[in-house]
């Protein structure tokens, strides 16, 4: 409380002796409260609300709508000198600082807040039962990162494990434009004997890009064709507020 005192008379660039004889309060006696080793009466700190134009919450430490004033009085901004605007937050109270920190957190959240695509995404995740339709049934609607595949894809789908890594990880949505035929080389969405899979196509064979997995020979017996070729892939945007 004694910081808010000072502060507030300064503001009004009062000495302790003309706060005190306005107060009618000895010199001493006002000096201790602005030191803090003595509590102002509330008569008192009504008294110091109405002559230095702060309220007594402020007074008490439980208001910082007078703080910008106190230091806005100190420093001159100028918004395109750095050390500037360095100086004016040395200057703010600590309160204030830690205000300010969290308006620049949520101002740099809004800047830097990737572009958002919604997309239809398969409700099952491939390698993990896909399924033989891909019906309207099968999808929901999503927001996932914006980038310049999604605005070829058809509908996205999960990524399952980590047989497509390095190119696609765990969790990753691939970008999935609809097709019936791949060259060997490209990679696509397939279904294989009662699963999908996202996989590189070789010549018979079903490809992984980690070489931990092995290839998955193709049969004429095998039930399998194509879906999609994968075109790319994004993220799934998540809401936390």
């Amino acid at each position: 409380m004694q910081i808010k005192i000072k502060e507030a008379r300064e503001q009004k660039k009062m000495t302790q002796k003309e706060a005190a004889d306005t107060l009618g309060l000895q010199l001493r006696t006002y000096q201790t409260y602005e030191q803090g080793t003595r509590e102002a009466k509330y008569d008192t700190l009504r008294q110091m609300s109405a002559l230095f134009g702060v309220s007594i919450d402020y007074l008490l430490g439980n208001d910082l709508s007078g703080e910008l004033l106190v230091n806005a009085e100190r420093v001159q901004v100028v918004p395109d000198d750095p050390d500037a605007v360095a100086e004016a937050f040395r200057n703010l109270h600590p309160q204030w600082r830690r205000v300010m920190l969290c308006v620049l957190e949520e101002m740099h959240k809004a800047v830097h807040k990737p572009p958002i695509f919604r997309l239809r995404v398969s409700l099952n995740a491939a390698s993990a039962g896909l399924g033989e339709d891909l019906d309207d049934e099968a999808f929901e609607e999503l927001d996932v990162i914006d980038c310049p595949e999604v605005h070829h894809a058809d509908f996205g789908v999960p990524v399952d494990g980590d047989s497509m890594e390095p190119e696609f990880s765990d969790g990753d949505i691939a970008l999935a434009a609809r097709t019936e035929a791949l060259e060997p080389g490209e990679i696509g969405l397939v279904y294989y004997n009662g699963a999908g899979y996202i996989k590189r196509i070789g010549a018979g064979y079903l490809e992984s890009l980690n070489p931990a997995y092995d290839d998955i020979p193709i049969s004429r017996t095998d039930d399998f064709y194509i879906f999609a070729r994968i075109i790319g892939k994004t993220t799934r945007v998540t809401h936390n507020e």
